[in-house]
């Protein structure tokens, strides 16, 4: 193994090491994502075939977006949950019952390098992509994976997301570990105009600057950018100076991504 395959290895690990320890705390904490995932649910729905269909979830966490998709998938569909962590695919299958007449099984596999032998009529994720090193090309990976007439629906974040909380940090001389994610119109021009991008916000008030931090921590996302050390001890009290005791309002800045199959 290389030294960059190596630290690929250990940044996936830390992300999937901590979602593991978010798994308990998810639902409490993830009222965001499960707003966001009844909003990609929404725009999925009216584009569900009538006939039976595979599905397969990448980063089902704890079931959010599957609980809102099975009781309307037609009688006889398939449905695969996937996730990193092994802790969340557990939480789902605990937690989201399906109608006897669909299939739900688990699995844990990294959504970035999907085996070979998953075809599927529709391939959705709510808030896991954004994960992916290379996201325009792990989007086209799994979009090989649709049997034609299927459709790619996901949320990832776009660039817009916690600007807040980055200010702070630079106000604090502190470099944030926010990942770089893309701008809307970047990812239209990587994924090519078959690909419809949507962009939305969704706003997250805290009472205090605190509570953002137990709001990654209880979700999971608190993995910084590939090569960013984790902020100090010392470095998170001089960001949370900035606003000591005061309300603190942040977003995440949705891009929706519906991608239908390539034509035959």
């Amino acid at each position: 193994m290389t030294a960059p395959e190596k630290k690929e290895q250990d940044w996936k690990e830390t992300v999937r090491s901590r979602f593991d320890s978010a798994a308990a705390t998810y639902d409490g904490d993830g009222q965001a994502q499960r707003q966001i995932a009844a909003a990609l649910a929404g725009q999925i729905l009216p584009r569900l075939p009538r006939r039976p269909l595979r599905g397969l979830e990448i980063g089902c966490g704890t079931g959010f977006l599957t609980a809102a998709l099975l009781p309307a998938l037609p009688a006889g569909s398939q449905w695969l949950a996937t996730d990193l962590s092994a802790a969340m695919v557990a939480a789902c299958l605990s937690r989201v019952i399906p109608p006897d007449s669909i299939t739900l099984t688990g699995a844990v596999m990294d959504g970035e390098a999907p085996p070979q032998t998953l075809p599927a009529d529709l391939v959705v994720s709510s808030m896991a992509v954004q994960w992916f090193r290379d996201l325009p090309a792990g989007l086209r990976r799994l979009r090989r994976h649709l049997a034609p007439g299927g459709l790619l629906a996901v949320t990832t974040l776009g660039s817009g997301t916690f600007t807040e909380w980055r200010d702070l940090c630079r106000a604090a001389g502190v470099v944030p570990g926010t990942p770089p994610y893309p701008t809307a119109d970047a990812l239209r021009a990587a994924l090519g105009p078959s690909a419809t991008v949507l962009q939305s916000r969704q706003p997250l008030p805290f009472d205090r600057t605190e509570g953002f931090l137990r709001h990654l921590r209880g979700t999971g996302a608190r993995t910084a950018a590939p090569g960013h050390p984790p902020l100090s001890a010392g470095q998170l009290r001089r960001v949370l100076r900035q606003r000591a005791g005061q309300p603190f309002t942040t977003a995440y800045d949705v891009l929706t991504v519906l991608w239908p199959a390539e034509k035959p």
